[in-house]
């Protein structure tokens, strides 16, 4: 049975024209959050994000390369969904 996050009433207020916050999977509290229009970018964009940055997932695509997992053993800040750094 998968439990379903309920999507948190203030989220709404993270999102405007030239950013979008949304809930990564119905499943977790995770967020993505994506600044969209390049030329209407501003630093208070990111600051606005503090109150979730907890939860906010950040994502590394390495897919079109030839990793192994030995690659990216030595990487401390690499972490699997759950795990915290000490």
């Amino acid at each position: 049975m998968i439990l379903i996050s309920p999507l948190p009433n203030w989220l709404p207020d993270l999102n405007n024209a030239f950013r979008s916050v949304i809930q990564s999977t119905p499943a977790t509290p995770g967020l993505e959050a994506s600044i969209i229009v390049r030329t209407a970018y501003e630093p208070n964009q990111l600051t606005e994000l503090t109150s979730v940055k907890d939860q906010l997932w950040v994502s590394l695509n390495l897919s079109t390369l030839p990793i192994k997992d030995d690659d990216l053993s030595d990487h401390s800040f690499i972490q699997k969904t759950g795990e915290t750094q000490s």
